[in-house]
């Protein structure tokens, strides 16, 4: 039997001989270890749990480097996956919404110093891709603002309302839901004729005489008392309705 010496003193003619050996049964070699693992999967998790454990900063450096070595093939297999499940994605999501946003405060709060630090170094990267992006999907960005403002007019209004009142640097502290508590305190009517329809914000000190988007500055009216009114304070006194 060989001993040790022969070994080292012959090292590459072992090394040749075992490849040429494995090479010459390698379909038997993978099935036997296709059925050795399968038979001891349990005792192969927990060899692999345990060396992980007893390394993690190295496990961690190296799936960082993995991922950064295959950034692209990563993003395609995942790309892939989703558009292979796509459907079932979205129903988890929406079933399981409240549950992954509670799970992701807690780990932002757990972690806001390696996103600030990560935000950081890629700011300038995460800027190009987000205008690469853009320009890429250009006309899918249109059609998912035109639904979405479709879906949400209240939503659009506070948000077009406060970016004048930003614009001429004007308080803009409106909210959806103070919004929706002004139209139910005047019981969907407008303030000025009364009556119901359709419903818009606006400013009885208006934005050019300093009357920010705030809750106490902010009456429901319809689009032709609205329009009439313009930028000029009520024409009659106007009996508001505390929120």
């Amino acid at each position: 039997m060989p001993t040790k010496e022969y070994y080292q003193a012959n090292r590459p003619k072992v090394l040749a001989s075992n490849k040429k050996y494995r090479d010459a049964r390698i379909a038997e070699i993978k099935a036997w270890r296709d059925r050795d693992y399968a038979d001891n999967l349990a005792k192969y998790h927990a060899k692999q749990k345990e060396w992980r454990l007893g390394h993690l900063e190295l496990k961690r450096e190296r799936d960082r480097e993995y991922r950064l070595g295959h950034r692209d093939e990563l993003a395609a297999k995942r790309k892939a996956q989703y558009d292979s499940h796509l459907e079932e994605w979205r129903e988890y999501r929406k079933v399981n919404r409240d549950k992954r946003n509670a799970q992701s405060q807690v780990w932002k709060a757990a972690h806001q110093e390696e996103i600030r630090a990560y935000n950081a170094a890629h700011q300038n990267e995460h800027r190009e891709y987000a205008k690469r992006h853009a320009k890429e999907h250009a006309e899918e960005y249109k059609e998912r603002l035109r639904a979405w403002r479709k879906s949400h007019p209240d939503a659009k209004a506070a948000q077009w309302q406060r970016h004048r009142a930003r614009k001429v640097g004007l308080p803009h502290t409106l909210t959806k839901e103070e919004w929706r508590s002004i139209k139910e305190a005047y019981k969907g009517r407008c303030a000025y004729c009364g009556k119901r329809g359709k419903l818009t914000q606006d400013h009885v000190i208006p934005l050019s005489k300093g009357g920010g988007t705030v809750r106490d500055n902010i009456v429901p009216a319809c689009r032709s008392c609205n329009s009439s009114k313009n930028d000029s304070p009520p024409r009659k006194a106007l009996q508001l309705v505390l929120v």
